[in-house]
C-alpha cells in the first residue's frame, strides 16, 4: 500500500497549509469583538500630516468621488490662497499679492481673490491697482460689500471723491447700519463739495475783467456830462419893469 502523505486526510483530500503566526489573532469570536478591534486599530493609527492632508482630494460638491487622482491645479490654487491669507496676516503684503495672483491664474478668477489682492494693494498704498482689483471683483459679484468699500478707499485716496461717495452709497445699501460707512460717505461728500467750489472759483479767476479808465484808450466812451443839482442853483430873480426901476409907477391903493 502507498504511504498516505501527512497533509492528506483519510478521504484523500489535501489539508490546507497551517496558518503562520498566532492563530488566535485571525479568529473572531463575535461581531462585538470585531468592532472593538477595529476601534483599537483606528486609535493606534498615526494622525495624517498637514502635507498629506493638503494632497488629499477634495470630494465633489454633489458628494460623488470616483476615486480618481486629485487634480494638482485645484490643490495648488487652494494652497496659494491659504498662503496668501497667511502672508497678509503677518504683514508680508508683497508675498500675499504673489500668492493671490497665482491663485487667480491657476484656480480661475474669483471675486474673493481679487478683493483680497485689492486689500493688499491698499496696505502698500498702491491706490490705482487697488481700485482696479476691486472693480474686477465687482464685475464678478456686484453684491460684494468689501469690494465696494475697498474701491471707495482707493478712489478717495486718488481724489475721486464723487466716485468714492457712490461706492459708499452702494455699500450702505448692503449694510445700512454701518457707522463706519456713513462716516466715510460723509467725508467723501464733503471733500467733493469743496473740490467743486474750488474749481468754480478758479474758473472765475481765469476770466479777465477789463475796466477802461480815462486816458487809457482813445476809443473809450466819454464821461457823461455833469448835471447841475437844482437844489444848489440859486433861483433866478424876477424881471423888474424899467418904469418901476425909475420910480415912474407908483403904488396903487387896494381899491380899483
Amino acid at each position: 500500500a502507498r504511504d498516505v502523505p501527512a497533509s492528506a486526510s483519510s478521504s484523500g483530500r489535501a489539508e490546507p497549509p497551517p496558518v503562520r503566526g498566532r492563530v488566535a489573532e485571525h479568529v473572531v469570536a463575535s461581531e462585538a469583538d470585531l468592532k472593538a478591534r477595529r476601534k483599537e486599530s483606528r486609535a493606534a493609527a498615526p494622525a495624517p500630516s498637514p502635507a498629506s492632508a493638503a494632497r488629499t482630494e477634495t470630494p465633489a460638491r454633489d458628494g460623488s468621488n470616483d476615486g480618481a487622482a486629485p487634480k494638482t491645479k485645484t490643490t495648488t490654487s487652494l494652497t496659494h490662497k491659504d498662503l496668501g491669507n497667511a502672508a497678509f496676516k503677518t504683514g508680508e503684503y508683497e508675498s500675499a499679492i504673489e500668492h493671490y495672483t497665482r491663485s487667480l491664474q491657476e484656480d480661475g478668477e474669483t471675486a474673493v481673490a481679487y478683493a483680497n489682492r485689492s486689500m493688499s494693494y491698499l496696505k502698500l498704498e498702491r491706490w490705482a491697482e487697488a481700485e482696479r482689483d476691486a472693480s474686477a471683483a465687482l464685475k464678478i459679484d456686484v453684491s460684494y460689500l468689501k469690494a465696494h468699500q475697498r474701491r471707495g478707499v482707493a478712489r478717495r485716496r486718488l481724489g475721486k471723491f464723487l466716485e468714492a461717495t457712490m461706492d459708499y452709497e452702494n455699500a450702505l445699501l448692503l449694510e445700512p447700519n454701518s457707522k463706519v460707512l456713513r462716516e466715510d460717505r460723509a467725508a467723501c461728500k464733503s471733500a467733493h463739495e469743496k473740490q467743486a467750489n474750488v474749481r468754480v472759483t478758479v474758473a472765475r479767476r481765469a476770466v479777465p475783467v477789463i475796466i477802461p479808465t480815462r486816458g487809457d484808450d482813445a476809443d473809450a466812451a466819454p464821461a457823461p456830462a455833469s448835471v447841475p443839482d437844482e437844489r444848489e442853483t440859486p433861483p433866478a430873480s424876477p424881471r423888474v419893469p424899467e418904469a418901476v426901476r425909475d420910480g415912474r409907477v407908483r403904488e396903487t391903493s387896494g381899491r380899483t
